[in-house]
Parts: structure tokens; C-alpha cells; sequence
């Protein structure tokens, strides 16, 4: 991500790009809106592609490997 359109998530640290994390599979990916850490870890247990933040979250890349995408208000 770039420090010019989010510099709060600069920390963020992906171990797979969601194109690449899309493309794999059966074709259908989801998705995961998060709130916390919990939920995130909880995500990617059950499958999910990837994670949405809407809010900065620290630490979420210490529990999961998914990618984190940014959703911002609107």
C-alpha cells in the first residue's frame, strides 16, 4: 500500500497480493469485512480471500497471512 493514500497502514504487510489470492481456487473468493483480530484470524480459517478494514487495525498481520485491503468511508 502506498504511505500517500493510507500512511496509517504503512505497517501493513501482505504475504500474498489479492489478484494473486483471487485467481487461485474454484473461482469464487470471499471476501471478509473485519472489525477486530479475532474476526480476522477467524476469516481466514474459514476460507476467506482476503480481509477489508475500515479502520486501522494493529496487529493484523501478525494473525493473518491474508491480503488486507482498505475500505474507505462512502
Amino acid at each position: 500500500m502506498g504511505d500517500d493514500f493510507a500512511p496509517e497502514l504503512g505497517h501493513v504487510n501482505g504475504a500474498r497480493r489479492f489478484s494473486q489470492a483471487i485467481a487461485e481456487g474454484d473461482g469464487i473468493s470471499l471476501v471478509a469485512e473485519v472489525a477486530d483480530l479475532d474476526a480476522a484470524r477467524e476469516a481466514e480459517e474459514h476460507g476467506a480471500e482476503s480481509v477489508v478494514l475500515r479502520s486501522p487495525l494493529e496487529g493484523v498481520g501478525d494473525v493473518t497471512s491474508l491480503p488486507v485491503l482498505w475500505r474507505t468511508p462512502g
